[in-house]
């Protein structure tokens, strides 16, 4: 397991969480490239390295969608391939959420316990999913020149 608090002010609260449940874990910052076998849990606490966590995971729980504070943007994870599952709470992001579910590229739980037992028993299609996941993505690419092409059409 590979937890990665959004804030950087949250990594010493979250080792102290995995600490208090006795799990073994290593901060990022002191591994290097390789984990141990004897460690349950990598605390993501090092900047800038999202992309690697999402190109080599099976996939991304976002811990922020199960709170009401307005869910964690899923498309960078989408990008590099990493299908998402995601809470109820993810209003800030509706339009995005919606086109990957539809996409087969995200899945939204209502509750925690379903998709706890569905990820302990690897129930979901992830072949299948993170091919859909890159089509998701592709999809979307691209955001930057279309607004360049809308405001070229508005100055003149």
């Amino acid at each position: 397991l590979v937890l990665v608090p959004r804030h950087p002010q949250r990594f010493d609260d979250v080792a102290r969480e995995i600490e208090a449940r006795g799990l073994s874990y290593r901060r990022r910052s002191t591994l290097g490239y390789e984990v141990p076998p004897d460690v349950q849990v990598v605390l993501g606490d090092s900047m800038g390295e999202m992309p690697m966590y999402y190109s080599v995971a099976d996939l991304a729980f976002m811990g922020g969608s199960w709170l009401p504070h307005g869910g964690q943007n899923l498309i960078e994870a989408c990008a590099y391939g990493c299908p998402v599952w995601l809470g109820p709470h993810a209003f800030n992001f509706t339009k995005a959420v919606d086109d990957a579910v539809a996409a087969g590229a995200a899945k939204v739980w209502q509750s925690l316990p379903p998709a706890v037992d569905a990820l302990m028993n690897l129930e979901w299609p992830k072949e299948h999913t993170q091919k859909a996941t890159f089509a998701y993505a592709r999809q979307h690419r691209g955001a930057v020149l279309r607004t360049f092409e809308i405001l070229r059409e508005i100055l003149q």
